[in-house]
């Protein structure tokens, strides 16, 4: 039986909380769209908590990949952890009517695909590395190409098929590959592992 550090506990449960809360944004966005408010200010809330759950995450992916390809997983992390505060910060103040929706709309999508970004780019070193299942790897890149098509293609409309393909397969790909990496290290002592 595996006795979990608390470094995979908080990355375990950092990663089931997110995954949870990008369901729970689907169907309050979802809700939104067909109801109104307040499911749009509840969806801004859990977009801000979302984004702040996936900072345990890249601390851990930084920390798996550095001494293999320092530079970078720097670089990656440096983007993702950028793109993660941009959006926890404007989907605050989005909460708190300090700025509008219409104000917040080029950085909340540039900062999803700086996200998408970090989240391929450590994808593509766990398939070097062998550092996590091929099959995590690939719901990685999945999910991280479905946040740099949706940021992408916000700039096309929302209606835009690359912007509605985009945001289909992050929706569906990050829940499966957060629960993957938080079933996979809850099974293994992350610190024990190459490049823990």
């Amino acid at each position: 039986m595996i006795t979990m550090t608390p470094t995979s506990r908080a990355i375990a449960w950092s990663a089931y909380l997110s995954a949870a809360v990008t369901v729970l944004g689907a169907m309050t966005l979802a809700a939104f769209f067909s109801l109104g408010q307040p499911f749009g200010t509840l969806n801004d809330a859990l977009s801000a908590v979302g984004a702040l759950l996936l900072l345990p995450l890249a601390w851990a992916l930084y920390r798996r990949h550095a001494a293999r390809a320092s530079v970078l997983a720097a670089l990656a992390t440096l983007v993702g952890v950028a793109g993660m505060l941009t959006l926890a910060s404007l989907q605050s103040l989005l909460v708190l009517d300090v700025v509008s929706f219409e104000q917040t709309l080029g950085a909340v999508f540039s900062a999803s695909g700086a996200i998408g970004l970090w989240l391929v780019l450590h994808s593509g070193m766990a398939w070097t590395f062998g550092s996590l299942p091929r099959h995590l790897v690939g719901l990685g890149v999945a999910a991280g190409a479905g946040y740099v098509l949706s940021g992408l293609g916000f700039g096309l409309g929302q209606a835009h098929p690359v912007f509605i393909a985009g945001a289909l397969l992050a929706t569906i790909a990050y829940p499966l590959w957060a629960v993957g990496l938080g079933r996979w290290v809850t099974g293994h002592t992350w610190a024990s592992l190459p490049g823990g």
